[in-house]
């Protein structure tokens, strides 16, 4: 589609399922990571905003097989409390449909706790723009919370594409930290 008057042309990709390619619609536009207590948190936290693109409106029920493949991958999800407040909340959320950003935000936790880092803290906020977001999550190593946030997205492109079999790749990256 071309802008009006701006004298820019934009694609979209898509997946063969008519929705767009999660690889280039969801993005990460910053990272950083806080040291000690911060806006956030009294807990070093990352900060990761995203930009979420066409799947602004997508959520995890509009994909047929997200849920089983994510929590399939990492099992530890169930122990995710969420907003719902007990155990398997996060999976209630998963089923009943939620967003790209706030999905990250839970892989990215536990992805870390695979390696055996205690952290549980997460939060995910809408950013200033349509389809944009800031999450923040605890990390225990600002190396791995870093790494741990790339993985994250990556794991969550696939989820959506379609394409998740396991996160054994992630974890290794992560252990070797």
């Amino acid at each position: 589609s071309a802008g009006a008057g701006s004298g820019t042309v934009s694609y979209s990709m898509t997946i063969s399922s008519g929705r767009p390619d999660p690889m280039t619609e969801i993005r990460m536009t910053t990272l950083h990571a806080t040291r000690g207590a911060n806006f956030w948190s009294t807990h070093p936290v990352m900060r990761m905003d995203v930009s979420v693109g066409g799947y602004e409106d997508i959520s995890s029920a509009d994909v047929p097989g997200f849920t089983e493949a994510l929590v399939s991958s990492m099992p530890g999800l169930e122990e995710h409390r969420c907003s719902i407040g007990e155990r398997g909340g996060f999976i209630i959320r998963l089923r009943d449909g939620t967003y790209a950003a706030h999905i990250i935000e839970h892989v990215a936790l536990e992805l870390q706790t695979m390696i055996g880092h205690d952290v549980g803290y997460g939060r995910t906020r809408g950013g200033d723009n349509e389809g944009e977001y800031t999450l923040v999550f605890e990390h225990m190593h600002e190396g791995v919370g870093l790494r741990a946030a790339a993985l994250a997205l990556e794991t969550v492109q696939q989820a959506f594409a379609g394409t998740l079999t396991s996160v054994d790749h992630a974890v290794a990256e992560l252990s070797a930290l």
